[in-house]
């Protein structure tokens, strides 16, 4: 399956998991970040209350990376973290009060291409 087929098809469940769980069709996304990153590099979203959904994505199985959220309502403490070696990697984070921005970190492995998305509700 092509790189692009995968990243639909994981948007497509994001989608999914937004209108299932929130009854509303009027979810945004908000690509942050497409490019190559190394070891130790990282890039985030926007600051904003409705993300909920943090999304990386590469090309490859392998790759051992981070996606989190970084809460500014709560001392910029990382919240609801998930590290893997998976071609898509998704956490979710519900606090609608809090401001908060989506986070991507390549940990560790090959300079890798992948895609940096938050999903909102």
């Amino acid at each position: 399956m092509s790189f692009l087929r995968k990243y639909l098809s994981t948007l497509f469940i994001a989608f999914t998991l937004v209108l299932v769980f929130t009854g509303s069709a009027f979810a945004t996304t908000y690509h942050y970040f497409s490019g190559y990153l190394g070891p130790g590099e990282g890039k985030g979203s926007y600051y904003a209350y409705n993300w909920y959904y943090n999304i990386y994505w590469t090309e490859s199985d392998g790759t051992d990376k981070t996606v989190t959220f970084i809460d500014a309502s709560d001392g910029y403490h990382w919240k609801a973290t998930v590290r893997n070696t998976k071609t898509d990697t998704i956490t979710s984070y519900n606090a609608p009060s809090n401001y908060k921005k989506g986070y991507c970190l390549m940990n560790g492995g090959p300079v890798n291409y992948g895609v940096c998305t938050v999903v909102s509700t």
